[in-house]
């Protein structure tokens, strides 16, 4: 080790145990921005010390949005629901069996009217505030011939928060048949984490790993897409969750209406950069979807057998793709609107790297627009 790299550590080694060891820093206990400030010192003599550095940073940044989530998920329940009964279920949700072996005839004829009646509803909820009887109405929906789902997950350096995201989907009420994880040219250490984590749902098949070079978004997704051979296919981003009925409430209500194509629910929107967070959900509107999306992805949800599957996502785009995808999804046939909140979506740019806060608006806009006036 030479003598300029072994000092440089123990300068490290002292930035870190003390906040104000650099010279003429102020005092900082953000240690991610420690860091980042002692790489932009090295110079260009160290690259292996730097990218070290920067993956630490990372690493450092993607621990503290799951915690920062955790907090600002439990303050805008505090903020915008403490005028409601929120039940909270302990544990993984009940299996399917469990809870039809103690559903009377008369429970889930009631059940089916409560959850006609949700479907009607114009405001969102969340899973833990529908009614017993709309739940049951919906595990009724599902429960004869229960529909296999396929779970596109595309991801690229997001080892800590995919782990996350997959135990939020195996854990749904209603399981998916497959999560199918394309690996789009990740670079850290999300492959070891999976087979880590999930061994025994790769030996089954439940989850699938497709290594890919790095190819976009889009195209990511188009690989998953192309291997699903469930009855419906749902989307799921790497850093973003579903709540444990999700799956459930979707299917239940394209279950409820074979003749319909699609379904989507409503999502809560944490942005972890600028402190807020709302729930986006309206009911359909095919003039408003074109000027504005406010369908997330991650909780949309269309038959395989759906023309979309074909079309697929367009490679051109590196943003608003989801947007995209569903105008084509819905061109021809409304999607159904379910009333509850399916999911959480989470906006920080360093820790997370967005499309949304990394990729330019206007040219995907532009191509979004001539796709609408063509």
């Amino acid at each position: 080790m030479s003598d300029d790299l072994a000092r440089r550590l123990a300068d490290l080694t002292a930035a870190l145990d003390r906040p104000a060891a650099l010279e003429g820093e102020q005092p900082d206990l953000d240690l991610s921005a420690q860091l980042a400030r002692f790489r932009a010192k090295l110079g260009p003599d160290h690259p292996e010390l730097a990218r070290l550095l920067a993956r630490l940073e990372t690493r450092l940044l993607q621990d503290n949005t799951v915690r920062d989530l955790d907090r600002q998920m439990a303050q805008h329940a505090r903020d915008h629901y403490s005028d409601r009964l929120i039940k909270t279920r302990s544990g993984a949700a009940a299996r399917l069996g469990d809870l039809f072996s103690k559903r009377s005839r008369t429970e889930r004829w009631y059940g089916r009217r409560a959850f006609d009646h949700l479907m009607r509803s114009a405001e969102p909820v969340f899973p833990e505030e529908c009614s017993k009887a709309a739940r049951t109405g919906a595990l009724d929906l599902v429960r004869h011939d229960p529909p296999a789902i396929d779970v596109v997950l595309p991801t690229r350096n997001r080892a800590k928060t995919l782990i996350r995201a997959v135990s939020y989907a195996l854990a749904q009420s209603l399981p998916p048949k497959r999560i199918l994880i394309i690996d789009d040219g990740s670079t850290d250490a999300t492959s070891q984490l999976i087979e880590d984590r999930f061994g025994p749902e790769l030996a089954s098949g439940q989850i699938e790993v497709i290594a890919t070079p790095p190819q976009g978004a889009a195209a990511a997704r188009n690989e998953g897409l192309q291997r699903a051979d469930g009855d419906l296919v749902a989307y799921l981003d790497s850093d973003n969750l579903w709540t444990l009925d999700c799956l459930l409430y979707l299917a239940a209500a394209l279950m409820r209406a074979p003749e319909r194509e699609s379904a989507y629910g409503a999502i809560c929107r944490h942005n972890l950069d600028d402190h807020w967070s709302d729930i986006l959900y309206r009911p359909f509107d095919r003039a408003a979807l074109e000027r504005e999306n406010f369908i997330d992805l991650n909780v949309f949800i269309h038959r395989r057998s759906s023309p979309v599957t074909q079309i697929g996502f367009d490679p051109a785009l590196t943003r608003l793709i989801d947007w995209d995808f569903i105008l084509a999804a819905t061109r021809h046939d409304a999607p159904l609107a379910v009333p509850v909140i399916g999911g959480h979506h989470i906006v920080s740019k360093p820790a997370l790297g967005n499309i949304t806060r990394t990729e330019p608006l206007e040219p995907n806009l532009a191509l979004i627009r001539a796709k609408l006036d063509g």
